[in-house]
């Protein structure tokens, strides 16, 4: 909800009656008390927007103006735009771990060369099966030569999130559709046996992520090829078009073919590529430095 009001109190030609009524809708349907709860956090703002508009009027109670009064000494603020998280919100990312995997070459275990992460084909699209593919980059893992890609039989797979299965390395007997670097830069990965122990199936957004200062996005992946890692910090969204996303979250080499999430850990794309001489998106003047994925949906509206 707090997304959905910042959206649309950034609206333009908002009129009071328009911000009067929302602000009643909350109050008396809703039941929002203003002095605590959700209401303590989205009252303030559709009053304060409310008071910048001409013939607008806000009413309080003395109850209010005292505990209003009373907040402002307290010790306690939010300060910036991001807010403290629940810890199942952590647990929920931890959850999205499993199905997480390091690409590595044939002959070095210890080493990853990219990242990837199991979706269930039907989840992409109805025309696969219910088998689960490893989605990951096709400049990462190629059968149409990319340059510097490996091979399918160079390709090993390692789950390092999962209890017993960090040990094994899965083998690539195929890839089921692929799209280029310059295009979706995706390859659909077929391993060699079934994966236990995988968390709960990634749910896949199909529309856009919001745009807006608190929109984030959140990256798990092998940036070095190293240890499983999540991407948490300076990781404000930052663009996007019909095809890709412009984002800050943190990534290196081997990031490539990371699952990239939304607030509440939702598939929204596939990370590929970065730098700091990005040009804009939407036809935007000027460059700016930026991490890039390739919107999901992008990738399900490709696949035959």
């Amino acid at each position: 909800m707090r997304a959905w009001l910042a959206r649309y109190l950034k609206s333009d030609g908002l009129t009071a009656f328009e911000l009067g009524s929302l602000r009643r809708q909350l109050v008396e349907v809703w039941r929002l008390d203003p002095g605590s709860g959700l209401g303590k956090e989205v009252l303030p703002l559709v009053e304060t927007k409310l008071l910048k508009c001409w013939g607008s009027q806000v009413e309080v109670s003395p109850e209010q103006v005292q505990e209003r009064d009373q907040s402002s000494v307290r010790l306690e603020k939010v300060l910036g735009d991001t807010l403290y998280v629940p810890i199942g919100w952590y647990r929920k990312g931890l959850d999205r771990c499993g199905r997480v995997a390091r690409v590595e070459t044939e002959f070095d275990p210890d080493q990853g060369f990219g990242t990837g992460f199991l979706v269930r084909g039907s989840d992409l699209k109805a025309s696969l099966d219910g088998a689960a593919y490893l989605v990951t980059n096709a400049h990462v893992v190629s059968a149409k030569g990319v340059p510097n890609a490996l091979t399918p039989a160079q390709a090993r797979v390692s789950f390092k999130a999962l209890a017993g299965a960090e040990q094994r390395r899965f083998k690539v007997t195929g890839v089921r559709w692929e799209s280029p670097p310059d295009k979706l830069d995706c390859a659909l990965l077929e391993l060699d046996a079934a994966v236990d122990g995988l968390g709960e199936e990634y749910p896949v957004r199909n529309d856009p992520p919001l745009k807006g200062d608190s929109a984030r996005v959140y990256i798990i992946g092998h940036p070095r090829g190293g240890t499983l890692s999540f991407s948490l910090n300076d990781n404000r969204l930052l663009d996007y078009d019909g095809r890709l996303i412009h984002y800050r979250a943190p990534t290196e080499g081997g990031s490539s073919g990371s699952p990239v999430f939304n607030e509440s850990w939702e598939l929204i794309g596939l990370h590929h590529g970065g730098g700091k001489d990005m040009a804009k998106l939407n036809g935007e003047p000027g460059r700016y430095a930026a991490n890039e994925g390739i919107r999901i949906d992008a990738i399900r509206q490709g696949i035959p």
